[in-house]
Order: structure tokens, then C-alpha cells, then sequence
């Protein structure tokens, strides 16, 4: 069993209570003011601080939660919720290699907590070790089998190893388990197109637009579906969709050029064309006329091979810690690439991706105890 911090003795004191109330109902600024004055009256244990740096990194204050975290943990020091807690805060703030310490000194304070291994697993996949990701995906789901955002983002790390077949079986439990998660609808979406399920990809993007009519991810895919079938008009009224919402994506111009080419609209073709070239897309020749294309997947330089995947839950101490080695450290800028690379799936792996807002990162807190 982890160990808890020992509760205080006697009655909890008021602002504590109240503090605890307010985080609750996500009244932060309220919650802060509460925690710090019982810290004031010496009244607080690790438990407050770990509830106070909640607050501050719910406001973005990732410095401040993460001092709050120091305290508790210099307090308790194998209280493994505050190292779970300050991973998060440290993820938030760009610090990946602190966040990746803080988690598998979580997991080795308590190896039963499924959100460390989730969370881990996350920050593995958006780092780019999706082979390493999985092993902590599959932790999670032992953990707690009905997590269907778990199948989502083990899906996704099995999609980058090319285990499509694997990650369709991932997405469709995580559908099982969460009829209303948007993203596991729209990349199992994307892997029915591969596979030529053009019917069946546009059923999944409809399921996940009508889930979240702001999914631009769904409105993409299911364009270049509806290409693939002929409807023209139908693809150029989902690329409009698109660049409703991101209106410097080039790659909605490019596509939507061609579209309009097919139904006869020469003057919207050529100025999607001209748009997406100023946004930086690259041209090509295509039955005489300059269209947008995206260069062939077989000429483009291989990716470096990730390392094997690790087969033995790491339980070092803490400082020992590190990411896997790589030239750099994961950045954000290297999962922007991935997005531009793929525009139709949605991004699973991003500090998560909650079902419903598909390219928001999914942060799953430790209890506020």
C-alpha cells in the first residue's frame, strides 16, 4: 500500500474545509486564499499543499504548483500522489524530463495507480517512444480495464509502430467503453480509409462530428472520404468546415483545389492554390493544371528506429530517472510535426486528449486528498 501522510489530529481546520469545497467546485482563486491561510495558523499538512498546487496549476500557475508539491513532499516524503501531482505541473511547464522522473517515482511509491501509468504512457507518445508508451498503456488498462481513453491512446502508439489491426481493435473498445469519445471515432475513421472502408470511415467521422461539431480533424478526414467516393461538392463544403476553424491549414487549400477542379470551379481552384502556396504547400503538375500534392510517403527519409520497448517496469530512485536517449529532448515543436504530417487523426497523445475535445491533452490528477 502507498503511504499516506499522517491526518492532523483533532478537528480538520475550517479553511482547509473550505478550501477542499472550493476546489471542488472549481473556485480556485477561493481555494487558494483558504489553503493559504491555514498554512498561515500552521494548520496544513502535505495533504493542503498537494490541494493548493492543484489550484495553482488549474490557473496555469505551474511555478506555484510546483513549489506547493516541493513542500508536500519534503513533508511526505513517499507521498506518491504529490509526485504524480508535480509531474503534471512540471509536463505543463515544458519540463518533460522532470515530469518523466516525477512519474516513475509515483509508480514506484505506488505501482497500483492507473493515471501515473496513463500519464506516463503520454508523455512517452508525445515524446515519440511509442514503443515505450505501450507498455504503461497496458499497466493502465490492467489497472482499470473500463478506461476507454487508455484503449484510445494505446491505439494511437500502436497506429506509429504500424500496428494498424491492433489499434482498430483499441479504438473500437475505447468506442465500447465511451460511446461519446469524438477522437477514438474519428482515427478509427482514418484507419477505415487506409483500408479502402470509405462507407464505413464516413459513418465514423459523422458519429464524432455529431459528438463534437467543432472536431476539424473529423471534417478533414471525412472530405477526403467523400473525394475518394466522388462527392466533390461534399469534400470542398467539409474543407470550407476545416478552414473555418483553422484558416491557415494549407493542406485544406491544396486539397480543396483539387475538389473544386473536379466540380468545374476553376476560379476557386486556382485561388485555393495560390492561398495554400502562400501558406507553404508545395506544387505539383496534375492532368495539366498546378494542384497541391503532398510528397509520396515512399520517397521521404525514414525515421530513426525508437528503442525496443522496455519489458520491466523501471523502480529506481528518482534522480535516476530519465526519458529514453534520443539526439534531443521531446519537444512540442516534434509533435507539430506529426500533426501536419497527418491532418485527419486526432491527437491522442498531446499532456492525453480527452474523447470529446480531440486535440486537448488528457491530465488525469491524482485524488486531491
Amino acid at each position: 500500500m502507498p503511504e499516506m501522510p499522517p491526518k492532523p489530529g483533532g478537528q480538520p481546520n475550517p479553511y482547509v474545509t473550505s478550501g477542499l469545497a472550493k476546489l471542488s467546485a472549481r473556485n480556485y482563486n477561493g481555494a487558494i486564499a483558504d489553503f493559504t491561510r491555514a498554512i498561515s495558523l500552521g494548520a496544513a499538512d502535505a495533504r493542503t499543499y498537494v490541494a493548493l498546487g492543484s489550484a495553482y496549476d488549474e490557473l496555469g500557475d505551474h511555478a506555484s504548483a510546483i513549489a506547493s508539491y516541493d513542500v508536500a513532499i519534503q513533508l511526505s516524503p513517499k507521498y506518491s500522489d504529490a509526485y504524480h501531482n508535480r509531474a503534471i505541473a512540471k509536463e505543463s511547464a515544458g519540463d518533460l524530463e522532470g515530469a518523466y522522473a516525477d512519474y516513475c517515482k509515483a509508480i514506484e511509491l505506488d505501482s497500483r495507480n492507473p493515471l501515473a501509468y496513463f500519464n506516463r504512457g503520454s508523455l512517452l507518445l508525445r515524446g515519440g517512444y511509442p514503443k515505450e508508451s505501450i507498455g504503461d498503456f497496458d499497466h493502465a488498462i490492467e489497472l482499470d480495464p473500463d478506461d476507454g481513453e487508455a484503449y484510445q491512446s494505446r491505439g494511437s502508439a500502436k497506429v506509429k509502430i504500424g500496428d494498424k489491426e491492433g489499434a482498430l481493435a483499441d479504438y473500437t473498445k475505447a468506442i465500447e467503453l465511451d460511446a461519446t469519445n469524438s477522437a477514438a471515432y474519428n482515427n478509427r475513421a482514418s484507419l477505415k480509409r487506409e483500408k479502402g472502408d470509405f462507407a464505413g470511415a464516413i459513418a465514423d467521422c459523422d458519429k464524432a462530428i455529431s459528438i463534437n461539431p467543432s472536431d476539424s480533424h473529423a471534417y478533414m478526414n471525412r472530405a477526403m472520404c467523400k473525394g475518394n467516393t466522388n462527392d466533390f461538392k461534399g469534400s470542398v463544403e467539409d474543407f470550407t468546415k476545416v478552414l473555418s476553424f483553422d484558416p491557415n491549414n494549407a493542406n485544406a487549400y491544396k486539397l480543396r483545389s483539387i475538389s473544386r477542379l473536379k466540380i468545374g470551379d476553376f476560379k476557386g481552384a486556382s485561388a485555393d492554390l495560390k492561398k495554400a502556396k502562400e501558406l507553404g504547400a508545395y506544387a505539383v503538375q496534375l492532368a495539366g493544371t498546378e494542384m497541391e500534392k503532398k510528397p509520396d510517403a515512399e520517397n521521404q527519409p525514414k525515421p530513426e528506429p525508437q528503442p525496443e520497448a522496455k519489458t520491466e517496469e523501471p523502480v529506481v530512485a528518482q534522480t535516476e530517472q530519465a526519458l529514453p536517449e534520443q539526439k534531443e529532448a521531446p519537444t512540442d515543436s516534434g509533435e507539430k510535426k506529426e500533426e501536419e504530417q497527418e491532418e485527419s487523426e486526432s491527437d491522442s497523445s498531446s499532456a492525453e486528449s480527452k474523447g470529446k475535445s480531440p486535440r486537448a491533452q488528457k491530465k488525469k490528477s491524482a485524488a486531491k486528498k
